[in-house]
């Protein structure tokens, strides 16, 4: 059976908090088995706000999944997920990123 691919909207709803729209995304690799690098998803720092997964990202998961706005960039290179709107970048870890 197919799903419906879930719609990612280009930016938030609510501009204090830039990451919510890319939320659905992080919580679908998380049920898929990834674990978040720290106690809270998204972290702000200095370079703005960040979600670190402890697995590569699963890119055949997200494109099944989502239907991305050209905003968000899915780069398997850099093994990451970046709005461009909005500077929120989710990054894999341990090694090669999953294509």
């Amino acid at each position: 059976m197919n799903e419906e691919k879930i719609t990612i909207e280009p930016n938030p709803t609510d501009a204090s908090h830039p990451h919510t729209h890319l939320k659905p995304i992080v919580e679908a690799l998380l049920d898929a088995g990834d674990e978040s690098m720290y106690e809270k998803e998204f972290y702000l720092d200095k370079d703005g706000w960040h979600c670190d997964l402890k697995l590569p990202i699963d890119f055949v998961l997200v494109r099944q999944r989502f239907e991305l706005p050209k905003s968000i960039s899915l780069s398997s290179e850099h093994g990451s997920i970046l709005c461009e709107s909005t500077s929120v970048e989710i990054q894999g870890h341990e090694g090669a990123p999953v294509k």
